[in-house]
C-alpha cells in the first residue's frame, strides 16, 4: 500500500469515529507520516527536476517530460521558446492547452501508441509554432519510474527547418538540373548517334585500308610516343608473314626482341626522330629462326603537346639482298678467276723458259760430276747445284699445275678412296696434338680427276689446316654428295677439310690462292700450296670455296661434278 493510500485510510478511520482506543491516534500518526513522505518525495522530485533542468537548460534542442495524462512536467527553455512561452507557462498544461485541437489529438494519439508499444518513436512534422513555421524532428521514449512502471514520456526535438529548406532548394535545383539533363541528354544522344555514324564510317574505311595493306608484301603501322611511353595504335596483320609472330606476340617482344643484335642500333636510330621521313635497312630473326632483311620507311610528326606520331611501312628485301650478295660473290669470283687466269698465263710462260734454263743447268751439272772424280769439294758443290735444280724443277711443276698447262691423267675415281689411301701418310705429317677425323658419305659418286693431283689437293689442304693449329686441335675430312638442282644439271661430290684453328681475316681470304702469297715467316713457305690446289681443282672442272673467321677455324670445300655411272 503506497503513501497516498495510507493517508486516505487514516483520514477515513478518524472521520468514522472508531470506538477503538487506538484508532484515532493511529490514524493521525499514519496521516502525518504519509504527509511527511509526500513532502520528502516532492522535494526529491523537485531536486531531480532541478538537476535535470541544470543539465538541459544549456541545451539548444527542445527537451520535455510528460506524465501519463499528457501534462508537461518539465520543458527546457529552448522548448518553451519554440512555443513562444516560458517554461513556467508550459509546466502543468497539456497539449490541448498549447496546440489547436486537431494537432493536440494527433500528439495524444502518438503518445498513446508509444506508451502501448513501450518502444521509442521518431517523427517529423511541420507546424506553426508561435507564428513561425518550423519543421521539428522529435524523438520520444517511454519514461519509467523506480518500480519500472511507465510514468510518462521523455522527448527531445531537433529543429531541421533550415536543413529541410536546403533540401527543398536542392530538390528544386535537382528538378531544374533534371530538366536540363533531359535536354542535354537528348542533345548528347544526337551527338553520340552522329559520332557513331562517323565511327562506323571510319571503321569501314580502316577495314578497307587494312584489307588493302594486307594484300601487299608491306607491313604498315602507326605508333604514338608520349611522355616516354610508346603505344602502337595500328598494325596490319601482314606482320605475321614477315616475322612469323602474331601481332600480339610482336607487341610483347617489341622491335628489340626480333631485330638481329648486330643491326639493332640501325633499327633504333630513327625510332623517335628526327622529324620527317627516313629510311633504314636491317636484319631480323623470325620466329622460325630465319634471318631476313627488311627495308623500313617511316615518317615522324610532332604534336603541340610533345606527342610524336610515327607512321611506318616495312618491306621484306631478303630476295634483293640475297641477289646482291650472290652478284657480289659472283663478281668477286669472276675477278678472282680473271686474276688467277692472268697469273696462270704469266706463270705458264715463265715456267717454260725456266725449265729450259733448268735443263741446261742440270745437263751441265751432270757433265761436271762425271769429269770431277778426283776433286771431292768441287763434286760436292756440283751435286748441290743438281739438287737445287731438281727443287726448282719441282716448283716449276707446281706452277704448271697452277697454270693448268701440266698434263694430267684424268680417270674415274671416288673421293673416299683418295681420302682412305692418303690418311696414313697424312697422319705422319701431323704432330700428336692434331687429330684427324673422317666423316665420309658412302654415296659420293664418281668424279673425273687425276688421282695424284687429288691426293696433292688433300695433302696441301691438310698441311694448311695443320699450320692453323699451333696449339693442336682437330682436322675433320668430310665427303658429301649434293643432288642436281634446276640450276645445276648434275650432282656434285664435295670434299671438305675443316679445322678449329686460328682462322683468317677477309684480307687474307681475298689473296688466299695467289701464287707466292703466304702468311708464314720468310723461308718457311713458298706460297704455292693453295695456288696449286686452285689450279688442280679448276683443271678438273671443279670449284673451291673457303669459309673462315678470325678465331673460328676454317673450312675448305672442293666441289667436283660427278659422272653418271
Amino acid at each position: 500500500m503506497d503513501v497516498l493510500h495510507l493517508a486516505t485510510w487514516a483520514s477515513r478511520s478518524a472521520d468514522a469515529g472508531s470506538p477503538s482506543a487506538v484508532a484515532w491516534p493511529l490514524a493521525l500518526t499514519v496521516a502525518v507520516g504519509a504527509l511527511l513522505v509526500c513532502l520528502w518525495l516532492l522535494r526529491r522530485t523537485r531536486r531531480r527536476l532541478s538537476e535535470l533542468s541544470t543539465v538541459t537548460e544549456g541545451a539548444e534542442e527542445p527537451m520535455f517530460l510528460k506524465d501519463r495524462d499528457g501534462r508537461y512536467v518539465y520543458m527546457n527553455r529552448a522548448g518553451a521558446a519554440v512555443l513562444g512561452r516560458s517554461p513556467e507557462e508550459v509546466v502543468g498544461r497539456d497539449d490541448f492547452a498549447l496546440f489547436d485541437p486537431t494537432e493536440a489529438r494527433e500528439i495524444r494519439a502518438a503518445d498513446g501508441d508509444i506508451l502501448q508499444a513501450r518502444r521509442p518513436s521518431r517523427t517529423e512534422g511541420r507546424r506553426n509554432y508561435a507564428g513561425v513555421e518550423r519543421v521539428l524532428q522529435t524523438t520520444k521514449v517511454p519514461y519509467l519510474n523506480r518500480t519500472g512502471a511507465q510514468a510518462g514520456i521523455l522527448g527531445i526535438s531537433h529543429d531541421v527547418t533550415s536543413e529541410r529548406a536546403r533540401m527543398e532548394e536542392l530538390e528544386r535545383e535537382c528538378g531544374a538540373l533534371e530538366a536540363n539533363a533531359v535536354e542535354r541528354t537528348a542533345m548528347l544522344e544526337r551527338e553520340v548517334e552522329e559520332r557513331r555514324r562517323t565511327e562506323r564510317s571510319l571503321r569501314k574505311r580502316e577495314h578497307q585500308l587494312r584489307r588493302l595493306s594486307e594484300l601487299t608484301a608491306d607491313c604498315c603501322w602507326v605508333r604514338r610516343e608520349h611522355a616516354g611511353k610508346s603505344q602502337r595504335t595500328w598494325l596490319t596483320g601482314s606482320i605475321e608473314r614477315l616475322t612469323g609472330y602474331t601481332p600480339a606476340e610482336f607487341e610483347s617482344l617489341g622491335r628489340a626482341g626480333i631485330v638481329h643484335p648486330e643491326d639493332l642500333p640501325e633499327a633504333l636510330r630513327h625510332v623517335n626522330g628526327p622529324l620527317g621521313t627516313s629510311e633504314s635497312e636491317f636484319r631480323i630473326v623470325t620466329k622460325a629462326g630465319e634471318v631476313r632483311w627488311l627495308h623500313e620507311c617511316m615518317h615522324v610528326e610532332a604534336q603541340g603537346d610533345g606527342t610524336l606520331f610515327v607512321y611506318g611501312a616495312t618491306h621484306d628485301v631478303t630476295a634483293r639482298k640475297d641477289a646482291e650478295e650472290a652478284l657480289r660473290k659472283s663478281t668477286e669470283s669472276l675477278h678472282q678467276a680473271q686474276k688467277m687466269e692472268a697469273l696462270g698465263q704469266l706463270a705458264g710462260g715463265i715456267v717454260h723458259d725456266f725449265n729450259n734454263l733448268l735443263m741446261v743447268i742440270g745437263g751441265c751439272g751432270e757433265v761436271l760430276v762425271s769429269r770431277l772424280g778426283d776433286a771431292p769439294e768441287l763434286t760436292r758443290l756440283t751435286t748441290e747445284i743438281q739438287h737445287a735444280t731438281d727443287r726448282a724443277a719441282g716448283l716449276a711443276s707446281q706452277l704448271l699445275a697452277f697454270s693448268r698447262k701440266h698434263s694430267a691423267d684424268h680417270r674415274l675415281l671416288e673421293l673416299n678412296e683418295v681420302v682412305r689411301e692418303a690418311v696414313d701418310m697424312l697422319s705422319r705429317l701431323l704432330p700428336e696434338s692434331v687429330v684427324i677425323e673422317l666423316d665420309l658419305d658412302p654415296w659420293t659418286g664418281l668424279v673425273r680427276a687425276d688421282p695424284g693431283n687429288m691426293e696433292q689437293v688433300l695433302v696441301n689442304l691438310v698441311i694448311n689446316a695443320r699450320d692453323a693449329l699451333p696449339d693442336g686441335g682437330t682436322i675433320r675430312i668430310e665427303t658429301r654428295r649434293v643432288p642436281a638442282t634446276p640450276d645445276r644439271a648434275v650432282s656434285v661430290a664435295l670434299l671438305r677439310v675443316v679445322d678449329d684453328g686460328i682462322g683468317m681475316d677477309s684480307e687474307t681470304r681475298a689473296r688466299l690462292f695467289e701464287p707466292f702469297f703466304t702468311t708464314k715467316p720468310s723461308g718457311e713457305g713458298t706460297g704455292l700450296g693453295l695456288a696449286v690446289v686452285y689450279g688442280i681443282v679448276t683443271q678438273s672442272a671443279g670449284t673451291i670455296r673457303v669459309e673462315s673467321e678470325r678465331g673460328k677455324g676454317t673450312t675448305f670445300e672442293v666441289a667436283l661434278p660427278t659422272v653418271p655411272g
